[in-house]
């Protein structure tokens, strides 16, 4: 026997067209006082025969409790939104507003995403477990490769040249600033 209970849940997502939605549609949403944000405006998308697609912004609201798809229509009908759905992954869809595993797309900046009533994109984007182990062996690899002996140096090019180890950096300052140390004193060890 199929279950028919409405869905459930705490996590929605929902797409806002700004030609059809009210002006304050923002302040509708953030008025709710639930988490959520928006991707930057999509006014570069194509559709599969290659046209443009309606300029529209991706929404995702995170509720502290269950909300039902009636509950969440009477919000979406405020901003004249089609149908909200639940939202399955919340990586997954902060990662699609930024098109980051989809190349091929118009790539959206991370700046440009809006966040409202504590939402944390950083904490939503950081990267997994696998990529951090990942990228701290690209900064010992790097290190190691440009006899960096100082933090100072390493910390301008990762600046510069390599924003995307920034979380890894802010983490594992410790870390790396031992094995800068250790490389330091072990240079001067075969002197």
């Amino acid at each position: 026997m199929q279950n028919t209970k409405p869905k459930r849940d705490r996590k929605w997502i929902f797409i806002v067209y700004p030609d059809s939605a009210p002006q304050n549609w923002e302040d509708i949403i953030t008025d709710i006082g639930a988490e959520w944000g928006h991707s930057p405006l999509h006014d570069k998308d194509e559709n599969e025969y290659g046209g443009a697609k309606k300029p529209h912004y991706h929404c995702l609201i995170k509720f502290k409790s269950l909300k039902s798809y009636r509950q969440m229509l009477s919000l979406t009908g405020q901003l004249h939104a089609p149908n909200p759905k639940p939202c399955e992954s919340v990586v997954g869809k902060v990662r699609y507003w930024l098109h980051l595993d989809n190349p091929e797309k118009h790539q959206y900046k991370k700046e440009d995403i809006k966040a409202f009533c504590g939402f944390d994109v950083k904490e939503v984007l950081k990267p997994s477990k696998t990529q951090q182990t990942a990228m701290m062996r690209e900064i010992r690899q790097y290190i190691r490769d440009n006899n960096i002996l100082e933090l100072k140096p390493f910390m301008d090019y990762a600046d510069a040249e390599c924003p995307q180890w920034g979380y890894v950096i802010n983490r594992f300052q410790f870390q790396i600033r031992d094995y800068i140390n250790s490389s330091r004193y072990s240079s001067n060890y075969r002197q």
